[in-house]
């Protein structure tokens, strides 16, 4: 009986350890979340290779579970040695307009002040200018 709909494949290891629990026990999600003290979409988002829950989270998790922490420590960072975070394209995205952003700022403090766009404008100018980069 499968209580969530979250392919095994996707999972961290956190994940297929939490989603094997659920099977076991037969505990849906949302009672492990209520018990963990925990929001079911936080605990469904451990579950994930991107998850990177928190100390407390697994603090959390672990009791509810009747394991240590150890346990879902180990797991958790077996998750970071195997899937080392990877910059998404909004991460990427936003490193962009950061850096343009700094070099325009730089280019207008040259200017007299009173011809300085405002900040606003300048990030404006500076998302446009990625964006049309993204072809």
């Amino acid at each position: 009986m499968s209580f969530v709909k979250i392919d095994p494949k996707d999972c961290s290891p956190l994940g297929k350890f939490i989603l094997e629990y659920m099977e076991e026990t037969g505990t849906p999600m949302q009672h492990l979340a209520n018990r963990a003290g925990l929001t079911r979409p936080g605990l469904r988002g451990m579950c994930f290779v991107q998850g990177n829950p928190t100390e407390s989270s697994l603090i959390k998790l672990a009791r509810a579970m009747g394991v240590a922490p150890a346990q879902l420590y180990k797991l958790a960072y077996q998750n970071r040695v195997e899937n080392p975070y990877n910059a998404d394209a909004i991460d990427l995205f936003i490193e962009g307009v950061d850096t343009i952003l700094k070099a325009m700022r730089k280019v207008v403090e040259q200017q007299p002040e009173h011809q300085r766009p405002s900040d606003n404008e300048l990030l404006e100018r500076a998302i446009r200018t990625v964006k049309s980069l993204q072809g």
